[in-house]
C-alpha cells in the first residue's frame, strides 16, 4: 500500500511523469510551528543537478498545500503537492516491450496488467521520495517539539545522515574520480549512508513485529534502491565475541565505575558522560555548575554531588541518602535510568530504544538505469536483445539519499512516540 504509520500516518500519491506527486500527513498535534520556509533546506539536499546526480532539475517547490493556519498545525491532516516539470516521456516509448534490467518494469506489468504508468518509472520512481522528504520535515518538527516539551528543553531531537561510502570507497577525496570513471564507462555506483539519531527517548518500540529495527527497516526498504540495513555493529557483530559486542550499562548522566562513560550529543569529556554536550572532567551535571570532579542536580557543590536532597559527604565521595559510592560518582543515580556505556547495539535492545543514539547504515545499489548496453528480453519479438537506455540518470543516486534516510527515520520515530 501507499500509506505508513499507525498514529503519525503518511500517504504518498502520484507518478514520476504525471501532473503531480504529493503526500498527506495525518496524526499531527495542533500548535506545532510550520511554514513554507521549513521545507526548503531538506528539499534542496535532495535536489538533482550536482556531480554524479541526474541532470533532470525541477523546481521541487510545494505548489498547493494545506499546512495549517497562521503558521501552526491545527490537528487536521496536512496535504503537500509538487508539480512535475522537466519531464522527457518520449525517452520511455521504446521500453514498453523491453524491460530494463534492475528496474520494476517487468514486475509492475505483472502486478498491474499493463495499466501502470511506465514513464520515468511511474509510481516506482525515486521521484516519489520528494514528498517523503516533505513528510520527514513535518515529523522532525513534531519530534523536536514533543521531546523538548517533555524534557523542558533539556534534550533535543537531532537526526543526521551522511554518505560514508561510494562504490566501496570510504575516502571521500577519491569519490569524484570514481564517479567520473563510472560515467565515462556508461555505468553507475552504489553507496552507503550512515544515520545517527540523538535525543531519542528510551522505551520506544515493541518486541518482535513492531521492534524499532523492524519499523525502521520497513520504512527504509521503501526507498527505491535500498539493498541492506544494519544497526550498530551490524553484520560485524557476527564476527565478534559476546564480551566485545555486549553494551555495559552505567548510570544515565554519569560515567563512573571505571567504564569510561558515554555521551548523548558527541562532545568530548573525561571520566564520565553528559546529557547536554558540555565538556567537563571527572563526572557530569544536570541543570547546573559543578566543581571538584563530581556532579549534582539542582545545586552546587565541591567534591561531591547533590540530587535535590541533603547529603553527607567526605573526601569527594557522595552519600545519596543510602549507600556509599567511590570514584567520584553521583549518589542520585540510584533512582535514575541507566544508559549503555557503549553503543554496539545501535541504540536498540530487545526491539526497544535504550537511551543511546540510534545508529544505523543503509546500503544503496548502483543506479539501474545506465548508458552501457545490457541484455534483456524483447516481448514484442520474443527474443533476447541488446538494450541501451536513452535519457538522463544518476551515476550514483545514493548522493541524494541522506536526507531521505533522515525523513524515513523521523517518520517512524514520530509514529512510535505517538504510540508510546
Amino acid at each position: 500500500m501507499n500509506a505508513f504509520g499507525n498514529i503519525f500516518r503518511v500517504s504518498i500519491f502520484g507518478e514520476s511523469h504525471g501532473e503531480q506527486i504529493g503526500v498527506v500527513v495525518d496524526g499531527l498535534a495542533p500548535g506545532i510551528p510550520l511554514n513554507e520556509a521549513d521545507f526548503a533546506a531538506d528539499i534542496a539536499r535532495r535536489r538533482s543537478g550536482a556531480t554524479g546526480a541526474t541532470p533532470r532539475v525541477g523546481a521541487d517547490e510545494p505548489q498547493s498545500r494545506s499546512v495549517g493556519y497562521e503558521g501552526y498545525t491545527t490537528g487536521a491532516p496536512l496535504a503537500i503537492v509538487f508539480h512535475n516539470t522537466n519531464t522527457r516521456s518520449q525517452d520511455y516509448e521504446a521500453l514498453l516491450n523491453v524491460p530494463r534490467p534492475g528496474h520494476a518494469d517487468y514486475t509492475a506489468n505483472l502486478k498491474y496488467g499493463g495499466f501502470q504508468d511506465p514513464r520515468g518509472g511511474g509510481h516506482f520512481s525515486g521521484r516519489l521520495t520528494l514528498p517523503v522528504v516533505a513528510a520527514g520535515v513535518i515529523a522532525k518538527k513534531l519530534l523536536f517539539a514533543t521531546i523538548a516539551g517533555a524534557t523542558r528543553g533539556r534534550v533535543q531531537f537531532r537526526c543526521d545522515a551522511r554518505l560514508v561510502e561510494i562504490g566501496g570507497i570510504a575516502d571521500s577525496a577519491q569519490w569524484d574520480a570514481a564517479l567520473d570513471q563510472a560515467q565515462k564507462e556508461g555505468d553507475s555506483l552504489g553507496g552507503v549512508v550512515e544515520c545517527v539519531v540523538s535525543g531519542v527517548p528510551a522505551g520506544l518500540g515493541e518486541p518482535f513485529w513492531d521492534s524499532v529495527e523492524s519499523r525502521l527497516s520497513h520504512a527504509l526498504f521503501a526507498i527505491p534502491g535500498v539493498r541492506g540495513v544494519e544497526f550498530g555493529d551490524g553484520f560485524a557483530a557476527a564476527r565478534m565475541k559476546g564480551s566485545e559486542h555486549n553494551d555495559v550499562y552505567a548510570p544515565a548522566g554519569c560515567g563512573g565505575h571505571g567504564h569510561g562513560g558515554c555521551h548523548e550529543h558527541g562532545a568530548d569529556h573525561e571520566g564520565g558522560c553528559h546529557e547536554h554536550g558540555a565538556d567537563h572532567e571527572g563526572c557530569c551535571h544536570e541543570h547546573g555548575d559543578h566543581e571538584g570532579g563530581c556532579c549534582h542536580e539542582h545545586g552546587e557543590g565541591e567534591g561531591c554531588c547533590h540530587g535535590g536532597e541533603e547529603h553527607d559527604h567526605e573526601g569527594g565521595r557522595c552519600h545519596g541518602g543510602e549507600g556509599h559510592h567511590e570514584g567520584g560518582c553521583c549518589g542520585y543515580h540510584r533512582n535514575r535510568l541507566v544508559t549503555p556505556a557503549t553503543n554496539h547495539a545501535g541504540g536498540v535492545t530487545g526491539g526497544i530504544t535504550n537511551g543511546n543514539p540510534l545508529v544505523f547504515r543503509v546500503a544503496f545499489k548502483p543506479t539501474s538505469r545506465i548508458a552501457k548496453a545490457q541484455e534483456t528480453y524483447d516481448f514484442a519479438k520474443g527474443e533476447m536483445t541488446s538494450l541501451q537506455v536513452p535519457g538522463r540518470h544518476d551515476t550514483c543516486f545514493a548522493l541524494r539519499t541522506p536526507v531521505i534516510v533522515e525523513a524515513m527515520a523521523a517518520i517512524v520515530l514520530a509514529d512510535l512516540v505517538g504510540m508510546a
